[in-house]
C-alpha cells in the first residue's frame, strides 16, 4: 500500500499524527504539519503539542511552535490523572530553569496563569521544594507570594506543609501572609508544621512571620493542640518556649493541649504539659 505524504492527510489524521509526534520529539514531524496549512495556526492541537514539548524538556520543539502557530503559552491541560498543567506550572514543578526561562522571556508565558486547581508556578515549585525557581519567580518575574489556589492554600502553606523551611523563609520575605487559613480545615502555616512536627520551621515562622500562635482552625484547635494530638513534643515545647502559647487554651469541644496527648497515648507530653500546668497554678 502506497504511503501518503503530510499534506494528503485528512485533518483529524493530521491531529492524531501530531499528537504521536509531539510525544516522541519528532520535531520534522511536527514542523512539516504545522507547515502544511492543514491545520489552522492557531488550533489547539499546536498547544497541546506546546505542552507536550515542555513536559519532555525540549526547547527546540518548543521554540519551533511558539514561531510557526499560534500557540497559547497558557494552555491548560486536561489531567489524566488529578492535576493539571500549564507549560510554565509544569516547569515549574521539575525546577526546569532554562525552560522557565524561555516560556516567559520567549514565548510570554503569564507567571500568574494556573491550573485547573488555581495553583500558579510559585506553588509547584513550592510544593517541590525548588528554592532556586521559587527565589527567579519572586525576584525576577514578580510572582505573587499571596496568589490561593481553589482551597485558598498559598504558596507559604504549601511549602511549609512539605517541610520546605528555605522557601518558607523566601516567602516570608517577600510579603507572604503568615496567618492565611486554607478553606478545609482553616490552618495556617504555623499549625502545618506544628502537626508535622518542624521545629525549626515554627521557629522561624515565630520569629520572622510573627505567626499568631493562639490562632484556631476550624474546630477551634490551636498550633499547640495539634503538635500534641500528633505527639510532636519538640514542637509542643518551641511553641511554650518560644511563641509562648497558653496551655490552658480549649478547642470547641472543651479539650486542651493535654487532653489531645493524653486521649492519644503520649505520655512524654502529658509529663510535659503536667509539669506546665502545675507550675501555672
Amino acid at each position: 500500500m502506497k504511503s501518503r505524504g503530510i499534506t494528503e492527510l485528512t485533518e483529524e489524521e493530521s491531529k492524531k499524527c501530531l499528537e504521536y509526534a509531539s510525544r516522541c520529539g519528532m520535531i520534522d514531524t511536527v514542523a512539516s504539519i504545522a507547515k502544511s496549512g492543514i491545520l489552522p495556526r492557531d488550533d489547539e492541537s499546536f498547544s497541546k503539542s506546546f505542552l507536550w514539548a515542555a513536559e519532555n524538556g525540549d526547547l527546540d520543539m518548543l521554540l519551533m511552535l511558539n514561531g510557526q502557530c499560534d500557540i497559547d503559552p497558557d494552555y491548560v491541560s486536561i489531567p489524566e490523572e488529578c492535576i493539571s498543567y500549564t507549560a510554565l506550572t509544569m516547569a515549574a514543578s521539575d525546577g526546569d530553569v532554562p525552560m522557565m526561562d524561555i516560556l516567559i522571556q520567549e514565548c510570554k508565558a503569564n507567571v500568574h496563569a494556573t491550573n485547573k486547581s488555581d495553583r500558579t508556578a510559585l506553588m509547584f515549585a513550592a510544593i517541590n521544594g525548588h528554592t532556586d525557581v521559587v527565589d527567579l519567580l519572586l525576584a525576577k518575574y514578580k510572582a505573587s507570594a499571596n496568589d490561593t489556589d481553589d482551597m485558598d492554600n498559598t504558596p507559604l502553606l504549601l511549602a511549609a506543609e512539605e517541610g520546605h523551611i528555605d522557601i518558607v523563609g523566601l516567602l516570608l520575605t517577600n510579603g507572604a501572609g503568615v496567618d492565611v487559613k486554607e478553606a478545609e480545615y482553616n490552618h495556617t502555616a504555623l499549625m502545618r508544621a506544628a502537626e508535622n512536627g518542624y521545629t525549626d520551621m515554627l521557629d522561624l515562622l515565630i520569629t520572622k512571620g510573627n505567626a499568631d500562635v493562639e490562632a484556631t482552625d476550624r474546630y477551634g484547635r490551636n498550633a499547640l493542640m495539634l503538635a500534641a494530638e500528633y505527639g510532636n513534643i519538640n514542637a509542643v515545647d518551641r511553641l511554650i518556649a518560644r511563641g509562648n502559647a497558653n496551655v490552658e487554651t480549649t478547642d470547641h469541644a472543651g479539650m486542651t493541649a493535654l487532653m489531645f496527648a493524653a486521649k492519644n497515648g503520649h505520655t512524654n507530653i502529658v509529663d510535659l504539659l503536667t509539669g506546665i500546668t502545675t507550675q501555672t497554678q
